[in-house]
């Protein structure tokens, strides 16, 4: 995946990541993996727009996610439907739909949970609050998609090139269970 920092005009810095989705881990995802990824996007983005994206270390909780993680998977599975409203726990409605369909138990081979305010953002690591179900394979792609975020030097956010999902490969014809390469 390449990263580049582009300004348009006056227009703040963006980062900017080029999926490169024929020979990344991504050739492997459907168009709900796909979604998912440009949701989490999204999220940043908007965290950012309100200003709440830090790289100050004084602002920085210490990093206790795997407890955080464990924890809401644990409470998660005890009693998933107590979680309401639970379509707000998913980035996007096609991984709802997924989770629906195991009843809501998530596997950690499937599943991770993922903090929406990222830690190393200024996020909280243990506030179930923080937490939406993300798959396995979009999130272990997110932490080195982000590498190079800075939100102090792109306020202008960050933006991939596969995204929005539905304008690239995975048009409104295509079922979210499809291949993202598949024609």
């Amino acid at each position: 995946m390449n990263i580049e920092s582009a300004v348009v005009g006056d227009a703040p810095a963006v980062c900017e990541i080029q999926c490169k989705v024929n020979t990344s881990a991504k050739r492997n995802w459907d168009c709900c993996d796909l979604k998912q990824f440009c949701a989490k996007l999204d999220s940043i983005n908007e965290l950012g727009g309100w200003g709440k994206l830090t790289t100050d270390p004084a602002r920085i909780q210490d990093r206790n996610a795997a407890r955080g993680e464990a924890l809401f998977r644990q409470r998660w599975n005890e009693a998933p439907l107590a979680w309401q409203p639970i379509q707000h726990k998913f980035y996007h409605p096609c991984a709802f739909r997924r989770a629906a369909a195991t009843e809501f138990q998530m596997n950690t081979r499937d599943w991770n949970p993922d903090h929406v305010h990222d830690l190393q953002f200024g996020g909280a690591a243990t506030d179930f609050k923080n937490f939406k179900w993300l798959s396995s394979s979009v999130n272990k792609s997110l932490g080195q998609t982000l590498t190079p975020y800075d939100p102090d030097q792109h306020p202008g956010g960050v933006s991939a090139d596969c995204c929005p999902a539905e304008e690239t490969h995975c048009p409104p014809s295509k079922d979210d269970t499809e291949n993202i390469l598949a024609a």
